[in-house]
């Protein structure tokens, strides 16, 4: 059915485009493949944004929270001398808050910014402030601190200073214009976003929403054009008011317990872009240094035609930072590792597991284990395989079959709190992933690039087998591609998205049967190259057809059927994997809250 081949242990199969065809319309029809989940946020939240801005009463008060852990607080502040435009029960508020933070979520595998709710309503505070137009117009000269005070002073608890990192945060509607700013020389009047609150070292950021004269502002209310072209895509930022997205993002910068947080290029003297002052030594954002096609850049009207809006595109400044000399401080403003993401799935209705996390959560055991990381080449669209449940049922397939071909045996994952703990991983720029026509080697990326790329992040365990779920393919001048492979080594990997040509794209994510070839038994096949399985084969395949490490295994596959070569294989050449540390008598398989 296949012609399959291996060069350096690393699993080829080579199929003629009839034969995928053929292969492909067997599995679908057989199996029963579930088809992937809307990607990116294109679901429709529906179910959310209906609970979201369901009306509640108006209230001068926090109200009990649905859920534990720092959020985002949200105020309507009204000065005495402005009109009430009821945004706080309409509506508005809560549209404009859910549409940036659906973006957020598709930026972080599903998972947005923890909102303060009531009964899944958004719990928006009401606060009519007593103060002049002068004095309002002087608190914008600088910083909003003396706003800060006065809210304070008023029973609502906007935290100030280091110590309030893990506090929650303050987003403001405020039913006013926008004062003096000398630092930029923008006059009083208009309607712009408000963050110097922040410069005070107060954890409060906003909007200001109407003009001198009192005519309003209106919100931004629509949602992502997530199936837009990407022109459609940044001109939703350039609309302005997404404020909630970029000036949240700088506060959850500051990360818990870290009093000396380093920055991108901190300590350059320079010129911020847009102001009329010296040089200065900057710790912030450095917005002119990101990447023209990120929301916080400054340069962003610029981005090319083709580029899409995404956060830290490169990883190495703010958000899931994998690249650059951050990629190993601790402290590294990293806003991804903020206690603020929520522990629940932004679409509820979607397959989703632990929050996304691109750093190896604390173990459940110790010892000798299974780490699986989905690395996503950079440049490549995020599938949230991590997150959606997917990268978890194959695992669940995998340990199944190995827990019934052994007679109760499994593997030791690595997880947190009972869950299989999935590192994401954005591999950094420096990483090549083209070849020559055989793509056997580098520079075509294997598990040693990708295992020699996360060890230089800090990230790399010592004990511990890595599994890597990858996707963003390999280009190459013609030929076969892999869909996976592993030499001897604490590493093994599958291509997620194949090859040109998607040669291995007919391969399930799980089989409907245990039996069924799958993702997940790829990857197995490869794990046992990387343990030294097979050892006296110069391809490191067994000659039996019927075997997992047999070069075109497939439906049926079995574990060393004779105990021969690699399990249980007590007078054998090669090492008998069933006595690795790795593996363990188990009550019964790893088990996947997602439905096989």
């Amino acid at each position: 059915m296949t012609n399959t081949r291996s060069v350096n242990r690393r699993t080829i199969r080579l199929l003629s485009p009839s034969t995928l065809f053929v292969v492909a319309a067997l599995l679908t029809s057989r199996l029963g493949c579930a088809p992937l989940p809307p990607q990116n946020g294109s679901r429709e939240n529906d179910d959310d944004l209906t609970a979201l801005i369901a009306p509640l009463p108006r209230v001068t008060a926090d109200r009990p929270d649905d859920s534990t852990g720092p959020s985002l607080k949200v105020l309507y502040v009204v000065p005495t001398w402005a009109k009430d435009r009821q945004r706080d029960t309409s509506g508005e508020i809560a549209r404009h808050v859910f549409a940036q933070n659906e973006w957020l979520a598709s930026q972080n595998g599903g998972f947005g910014v923890r909102l303060d709710t009531f009964k899944g309503a958004l719990d928006i505070g009401f606060v009519r402030l007593d103060v002049s137009k002068e004095v309002w117009a002087s608190w914008f000269d600088q910083n909003l601190a003396p706003a800060a005070e006065a809210l304070r002073r008023l029973g609502w608890p906007i935290g100030s200073g280091s110590s309030s990192n893990g506090d929650d945060l303050y987003y403001v509607v405020w039913e006013a214009f926008a004062g003096n700013y000398k630092k930029t020389g923008q006059g009083a009047g208009s309607c712009r976003p408000t963050i110097d609150g922040q410069n005070a070292g107060y954890r409060m950021v906003g909007i200001a929403t109407a003009m001198l004269d009192g005519s309003p502002c209106p919100l931004k209310t629509d949602r992502f054009p997530f199936h837009g072209d990407p022109q459609a895509q940044r001109a939703w930022f350039g609309n302005g008011g997404t404020s909630f997205i970029d000036h949240t993002l700088q506060l959850m910068r500051a990360l818990p317990n870290c009093t000396s947080i380093e920055s991108p290029r901190d300590g350059e003297s320079y010129v911020v872009p847009g102001t009329n002052g010296p040089p200065e030594i900057r710790g912030g954002f450095i917005r002119d240094l990101l990447q023209a096609h990120d929301p916080l850049a400054i340069r962003m009207p610029s981005a090319g035609a083709s580029t899409r809006p995404a956060l830290d595109p490169d990883h190495w400044a703010y958000f899931h930072i994998t690249n650059d000399r951050l990629a190993r401080t601790s402290c590294n403003s990293d806003a991804s590792r903020h206690p603020m993401w929520d522990d629940k799935p932004f679409d509820r209705r979607g397959f989703r597991t632990l929050l996304r996390s691109s750093y190896d959560r604390p173990d459940d055991i110790t010892g000798p284990q299974v780490h699986v990381v989905y690395a996503v080449k950079n440049g490549t669209a995020d599938r949230q395989f991590d997150t959606n449940g997917l990268i978890e049922r194959s695992i669940e397939h995998m340990d199944r079959w190995l827990f019934e071909q052994s007679g109760g045996t499994g593997i030791r994952f690595d997880t947190f709190k009972g869950r299989l703990d999935v590192t994401y991983f954005p591999i950094p720029v420096g990483i090549t992933t083209s070849a020559g026509r055989s793509c056997a080697g580098p520079p075509c990326p294997s598990e040693t690039d990708l295992l020699n790329q996360y060890k230089a992040t800090g990230k790399y365990v010592e004990g511990k087998q890595y599994l890597f779920f990858y996707d963003g393919g390999i280009t190459y001048t013609g030929g076969p591609g892999l869909c996976g492979g592993s030499v001897k080594g604490p590493a093994s990997f599958v291509n997620l998205d194949h090859a040109i040509g998607r040669t291995c794209s007919f391969i399930p994510w799980f089989g409907a049967k245990t039996s069924d070839w799958s993702v997940g038994l790829l990857m197995l096949h490869e794990m046992f190259h990387g343990l030294g399985a097979v050892c006296n084969s110069p391809t490191g395949h067994s000659p039996d057809p019927t075997d997992l490490m047999y070069a075109g295994a497939y439906n049926g596959s079995r574990l060393d059927p004779g105990r021969d070569e690699y399990w249980g294989n007590t007078n054998g050449p090669c090492p008998d994997l069933s006595k690795s540390p790795l593996f363990t008598k188990k009550s019964a398989p790893f088990d996947s809250p997602f439905p096989m």
